[in-house]
């Protein structure tokens, strides 16, 4: 019989909700975003999308982990019927097809903070090492690596794994992101990187609805809202574990670490490059275009490039780890609710993310694939749970779990959060057309929505067809988890 597992304290809960939500789009998007939509006017922005997206869903999945006490599949089961088995399906997939390639991103991490330990190839230009790197075989060696260390962690369980990996992670990663904000911020030109994010505010930005469209999305895809991981976190918290003020503190900690990494990068490129169009470019350069090669680039240039290369990637790296074993966790949980044991369930998910991630690993067209067209089932997953909160009432959730939430969340459960989704989805879709020559019916082209529908309609059909067997296997376990 497993043993009961639980958070030792609601401080150990914070910072593994904070590991969970705090990962490389914090470091890598963030800021980039920001600085093409305004600076500050897109912090205001993104702080509104936190109250009407990200904490209510956040507040509405720990309600469901800690009241059925299992993973998304079995929470939908147990919370709505077992009908509904399928849409914790859903989460459940989409989380796990992102760790498949999220596990990739680790390892590249993992590579760059040897690069720069070993000191990085001055001869060679950045971008020239990136491509070399993604063309060979060892993204897939690090892909599981990354992956080992993540598993490594699940399989030791609540307290001695998760919560002992996120009091260490944590801390360090803020300290290693203040302290390059710090060295940034001081050398020559970065103060001008602080004022052009956080006092460039002008209110007429906030009539352009791409601003409001990429803070929606920021903040749906930054927090973890809505993807299963902080209902799986809250299976294991005690009865009395305060709802509302955890989920408060989770989305307000990840917007101070999404500034913070605003703090460390967009000075450090103010201080190096003054030509404005110059920012710019790099600025809109993409993810990995902006921490692979021309970060990369400045951190060469400077005296100390080696030391803050290796701070800045070793950073990146707690940041994505930390949400890594949230996924793992995810997944591991979900089988445990169908009575294997937590070593069998981390060996069942290890198969799954380490097999599946392989052509992400092999392939820059299948990973940005993959990114895409799973990135987008997030709003989807959102919606679901937001739907679970519509389908049981979300007056009785009101009144047998958040007796003094407000009026704000039971509008935001029923209104705003399902018409976000669709305009925030809708506004993708049409961008999404503008990125390559393929038309949107093109069902090969990388992007385009065809694509998107074709892979969505696969899993959603097998999901229904199996919603029975998802139902019963996941109701198998017996709230052992429950402290």
């Amino acid at each position: 019989m497993e043993k009961k597992e639980y958070w030792k304290s609601e401080w150990s809960l914070v910072l593994a909700g904070l590991g969970m939500a705090i990962g490389c789009g914090n470091i890598w998007r963030f800021p980039r975003i920001a600085a093409q939509y305004g600076g500050s006017t897109f912090i205001v922005a993104s702080i509104i999308a936190l109250f009407i997206w990200s904490v209510p869903i956040l507040v509405l999945e720990m309600v469901m982990g800690k009241s059925t006490r299992k993973g998304p599949i079995g929470a939908f089961s147990s919370f709505l019927g077992t009908r509904y088995a399928w849409m914790g399906g859903w989460i459940t997939f989409v989380t796990l097809l992102i760790g498949c390639y999220y596990s990739v991103i680790t390892g590249w991490c993992l590579k760059y903070i040897g690069l720069f330990a070993g000191g990085f190839p001055k001869d060679i230009a950045p971008g020239d090492v990136w491509n070399s790197f993604i063309a060979s075989y060892e993204p897939v060696f690090f892909h599981f690596l990354a992956l080992a260390i993540g598993i490594f962690l699940v399989i030791k369980g609540i307290q001695k794994g998760l919560e002992l990996a996120n009091k260490i992670v944590l801390p360090l990663l803020f300290l290693f992101m203040f302290c390059i904000a710090i060295l940034a911020i001081s050398r020559p030109g970065g103060i001008g990187g602080v004022e052009y994010l956080l006092f460039r505010f002008q209110f007429q930005d906030f009539q352009n609805p791409a601003l409001w469209l990429e803070a929606f999305a920021q903040s749906a895809w930054s927090t973890g809202a809505g993807w299963g991981l902080w209902l799986t976190y809250g299976v294991y918290c005690p009865e009395k574990t305060p709802v509302v003020k955890n989920c408060f503190l989770i989305a307000t900690g990840d917007l101070i670490a999404s500034i913070l990494a605003g703090l460390m990068v967009i000075p450090t490129i103010f201080s190096h490059v003054t030509n404005v169009q110059e920012r710019m470019t790099i600025l809109s350069s993409g993810n990995q275009g902006l921490a692979f090669q021309h970060l990369v680039n400045l951190f060469q240039q400077m005296e100390m490039g080696r030391l803050l290369g290796s701070v800045f990637f070793l950073a990146l790296f707690l940041a994505a780890i930390s949400s890594l074993i949230a996924m793992l966790e995810l997944g591991v949980r979900s089988c445990m609710d169908t009575q294997l044991s937590r070593k069998k369930a981390a060996l069942f998910v290890t198969l799954f993310i380490g097999l599946l991630g392989i052509p992400s690993a092999w392939s820059m067209s299948i990973f940005s694939n993959q990114d895409w067209v799973w990135g987008l089932g997030l709003l989807i997953s959102g919606l679901f749970v937001a739907l679970a909160g519509i389908i049981k009432g979300v007056q009785n959730i009101q009144s047998n779990h958040l007796p003094s939430i407000g009026k704000w969340w039971k509008y935001c459960i029923q209104y705003c959060i399902p018409i976000s989704c669709f305009f925030v989805l809708a506004w993708w879709m049409v961008e999404s057309t503008k990125w390559e020559n393929a038309k949107w019916w093109d069902i090969a082209g990388l992007y385009t929505p065809l694509n998107v529908a074709f892979q969505w309609a696969g899993l959603l059909i097998l999901l229904i067809l199996f919603n029975r067997y998802l139902a019963k296997s996941s109701q198998k376990s017996e709230n052992k988890n429950a402290p």
